[in-house]
């Protein structure tokens, strides 16, 4: 089954760059982001995040987005299990 979840909060974000005045944005070649553990996230261990059921109905305008995928693997018989060797 495939599922999509959404969650807002805070990213600590480290930006070097110039700022364009006119425009509000800002010029750089590099973002970094704090280390966020997603699987806190989605249990609601970590402060400060919310799930939230319709991005297009938030009364804030996100400004970054992160996205990140989880696989699961069910291996019906033994010839298909991996080597743990």
């Amino acid at each position: 089954m495939v599922g999509r979840e959404y969650f807002l909060g805070p990213i600590p974000v480290s930006v070097r760059g110039l700022q364009d005045a006119q425009k509000g944005g800002i010029l750089t070649r590099q973002l970094r982001t704090d280390m966020i553990d997603f699987a806190l996230v989605q249990r609601g261990e970590l402060p400060g995040w919310t799930k939230i059921d319709d991005p297009s109905k938030l009364s804030v305008k996100v400004t970054f987005r992160l996205a990140y995928s989880n696989l699961y693997c069910d291996y019906p018989d033994e010839e298909h299990q991996p080597d743990t060797r």
